[in-house]
């Protein structure tokens, strides 16, 4: 049975479509193929409660999941939640076409402002992610809009 957090994945994931229309409009490779597309993946993920007095730490995101590169997509596509299906999508309707490159997934229970440290740590992985692809035709950013530091 699925999950209401699967569906909402799947909501997600259907934000692909879009993200397909962007990157179908870049050029095709030689000889009128497909080139095939690049779309970064990262998730940065906490609801913040600015008025609690208790920082959000490494530990609270280790708790709920911290992952790196290669640890992702694995994990995702186990899981219930968007990138899960996004990844699905992708699989469905990318034709071969695209290939993620993972970076970074931090996602913890909502709680009170990111330590200041954390925050940047977790900014700067996600930064030096990007700045390393050789090539970038999309991101997919899963983020909470009330996640922010001290």
């Amino acid at each position: 049975m699925k999950t209401i957090s699967w569906w909402y994945g799947k909501f997600a994931g259907l934000l692909l479509p879009l993200l397909l229309i962007v990157v179908a409009s870049f050029p095709t490779g030689a000889e009128g193929k497909e080139a095939v597309k690049t779309v970064a993946i990262a998730e940065i993920f906490q609801e913040t409660n600015s008025f609690s007095p208790v920082a959000t730490t490494r530990r609270d995101f280790v708790a709920g999941c911290l992952l790196f590169g290669d640890e992702i997509v694995p994990f995702a596509r186990e899981s219930d939640v968007e990138l899960g299906g996004f990844l699905e999508a992708v699989d469905e309707l990318g034709d071969g076409n695209i290939r993620v490159v993972p970076i970074i997934k931090a996602r913890a229970m909502s709680g009170g402002p990111l330590e200041r440290e954390l925050y940047e740590g977790l900014k700067r992985r996600l930064l030096d992610g990007l700045k390393s692809m050789d090539q970038l035709d999309g991101i997919y950013l899963s983020i909470s809009a009330r996640c922010h530091g001290c």
